[in-house]
């Protein structure tokens, strides 16, 4: 997995990350937890989730990664968590 796609995701599924220096680890692992819920949004096998799978809805039909639909798929997720529409 390609390092800035991680972090692309990180920024994408949280909109208040800051530069500040995060002393205790509170404010990473609350990044951390929030990129996993809309993760298992996306797909997972639970009740609430999307169940969205990634070969059809992020690779194209000749196998190749698009990264701009996944970022927008997690920017969706976030809009509705952000707003309660789920």
């Amino acid at each position: 997995m390609d390092l800035q796609l991680i972090f692309d995701v990180l920024i994408y599924s949280n909109p208040n990350i800051s530069d500040e220096e995060d002393t205790d680890g509170k404010s990473t692992i609350d990044i951390l937890a929030n990129t996993k819920k809309i993760l298992q949004i996306i797909n997972l096998k639970e009740p609430g989730s999307l169940g969205l799978h990634p070969i059809i809805y992020f690779y194209s039909k000749k196998g190749n990664f698009k990264p701009a639909n996944f970022y927008a798929i997690i920017l969706l997720i976030r809009e509705l968590k952000q707003k309660k529409s789920f």
